[in-house]
């Protein structure tokens, strides 16, 4: 009944059924037709083979193959510390050229000395995106990591440091710091001075304005401290 129908079906078509020849093969499949199966099987077998060998010896025989592309579509592999074939001097690692800038923040040309530290109190000043930001917990989080161990909670200079037999740092709220402007303050932590150590390696560019500041808000908040013992007095400045 299945045959007819589909007979039935494709006639409905415009097909012609050889329904002798259909049902013989149906039934008996002859030996020549299954040796035509076995080679199709076979056939198929070495095309998906081929088809992997080729797709793992590409890359191989694009490196040795393919040493120019003019429409950039395959770029030739170099392998690193290795010659090249295509830079003219045929060399794969080289320096930058003259001139290069890094990317992030700008290089500062200023030197570790008490000279800059006073023309970057001049020329820099506090970004006026920080200093408008409104969020103050990371400015928090940075001075309890990088400030808090030798100058203490507030800036008294009482950080845990004192208890390991390290010199007390001066504190962060003595007129002296308050006078210092907030460049020479950035200088001081971008290059260290005395026995405060460069930060510049830990603390990015724009998390030490940050830093700063915190500490204007500390010494906002907070009294005055007197100098260090052994300081200097301050000298009054000269009548008009």
């Amino acid at each position: 009944m299945r045959l007819e129908t589909a007979h039935s079906l494709l006639r409905a078509l415009g097909a012609v059924v050889i329904s002798e020849l259909s049902s013989v093969a149906i039934s008996a499949p002859t030996a020549t037709a299954q040796s035509f199966r076995w080679l199709d099987r076979t056939l198929i077998g070495v095309a998906c083979a081929a088809t992997g060998l080729s797709l793992l010896l590409w890359p191989d025989w694009t490196r040795r193959n393919l040493t120019y592309a003019p429409d950039m579509a395959v770029s030739p592999a170099v392998t690193t510390y290795s010659s090249s074939a295509v830079s003219e001097d045929a060399q794969s690692l080289r320096a930058p050229v003259p001139g290069t800038v890094p990317r992030g923040p700008l290089p500062l040309h200023y030197e570790a000395t008490e000279a800059d530290a006073l023309r970057a109190a001049v020329e820099l000043q506090v970004p006026p995106g920080i200093a408008a930001e409104p969020d103050r917990l990371r400015a928090e989080k940075l001075f309890e990591i990088y400030c808090q161990p030798c100058h203490g909670n507030d800036g008294h200079g009482d950080g845990i440091t004192i208890k390991r037999g390290f010199q007390p740092p001066p504190s962060l709220l003595t007129q002296h710091a308050r006078d210092m402007r907030d460049g020479q303050m950035f200088h001081v932590i971008t290059y260290g001075q005395k026995l405060m150590p460069s930060q510049a390696s830990q603390v990015r560019a724009d998390d030490r304005w940050r830093l700063i500041m915190h500490v204007r808000r500390l010494q906002q908040r907070l009294p005055v401290d007197p100098p260090p013992f052994g300081s200097p007095p301050a000298t009054e400045p000269p009548p008009p």
